[in-house]
């Protein structure tokens, strides 16, 4: 008795309906067109764009798992607070993470791919569009977009412990590599007016963050440039930025990255690393899967602290300084050796 009810808590526990009724639900927008009064099914797919009795079957599954109830008398359905993640007005919202029609979304698909993933040491999500992320990304203004945007909510919770616990007043340019469409650079630059910046990216992207710079009024102080940081990175700064860089590449890669940062940098220059770290802090689990997302999405991995290092070592840099953030994310401070 007690082998069935270990066996039926494994199969539940590997159920894929309810992680993608809760996507789908998230890319119809459910939740927000559900409204504060509820609606009925046929009112919803009406707004949906949808079936109304296909709208419905998906409904009751999102009720059993409790993201909405359903008064059977009235035949309208409601979101429940814990529904409410899936608003876009929500605090913390998870609508924008699991729509399929934005990276993250479509990304976490390539899950189904984690056998191809861990047999060959390939990432997924190349098997399972017929390229890799990134040239998705090139190929695709709107999931570049989103990605973009993504990447400012992942950390949005973490700006103001990053503009304001760190020691910025030492340094007087700083150069964010792969720094999106610059929101992070925005962010240090207008807390602290005596520094100067420039934000590296690939060409799809160096456009969006030009305009984002401009629009933000920091004038001659901030600078979008087109780069591989791969190749080489800008010379002039004595401060280097790698905020959730590291995780998307292979060790090699990563080496290769820091050698570049590390030839750029004068002595008495630094760089800084922001990264989501596999072990946290300690007393924190493991944070094994956000390392298979990187696995699947890119070939990368998430690191210790340690692995960090090793790898900042091959580089020529030592570690000089460490603050955490939170969320298993932890800003590191190299310096040269």
């Amino acid at each position: 008795m007690a082998q069935d009810g270990q066996r039926k808590s494994v199969v539940e526990s590997a159920d894929l309906f309810a992680p993608m009724a809760l996507r789908v639900a998230a890319t119809l927008g459910l939740a927000d067109l559900v409204a504060e009064e509820g609606a009925t099914a046929a009112e919803l797919a009406l707004r949906a764009g949808v079936d109304a009795l296909s709208l419905s079957r998906l409904l009751d599954h999102l009720v059993t798992l409790g993201a909405f109830d359903h008064d059977k008398e009235s035949g309208r359905y409601a979101v429940t607070e814990w529904g409410r993640q899936l608003r876009a007005d929500d605090p913390h919202p998870m609508r924008f993470a699991l729509d399929l029609n934005n990276t993250v979304g479509r990304a976490q698909l390539a899950a189904v791919e984690l056998l191809h993933t861990v047999t060959a040491d390939q990432a997924g999500y190349t098997r399972m569009y017929g390229r890799d992320f990134y040239t998705d990304l090139a190929e695709n203004p709107a999931l570049r977009a989103s990605f973009d945007a993504s990447m400012e909510q992942r950390i949005r919770g973490e700006v103001a412990e990053l503009v304001h616990g760190f020691d910025w007043s030492r340094f007087r340019r700083l150069v964010d590599l792969g720094g999106g469409d610059g929101h992070l650079l925005v962010s240090v630059l207008e807390a602290h007016p005596h520094l100067r910046g420039t934000v590296l990216e690939r060409a799809e992207t160096v456009e969006a963050a030009a305009a984002r710079l401009t629009a933000s009024g920091l004038g001659e102080r901030a600078e979008a440039v087109r780069g591989d940081f791969f190749a080489s990175v800008p010379e002039g700064a004595d401060l280097f930025l790698l905020s959730d860089i590291l995780h998307n590449w292979p060790d090699d890669k990563v080496v290769t990255l820091l050698q570049n940062c590390a030839k750029s940098m004068p002595l008495d220059g630094a760089l800084v690393v922001v990264e989501t770290m596999l072990d946290g802090e300690p007393g924190q689990p493991l944070n094994t899967t956000m390392d298979l997302s990187m696995w699947t999405f890119l070939g990368g991995r998430e690191r210790t602290q340690g692995n960090i290092t090793e790898l900042a070592e091959r580089a020529g840099l030592v570690l000089a300084g460490k603050k955490y953030l939170g969320t298993w994310r932890n800003l590191l401070e190299f310096r040269h050796a």
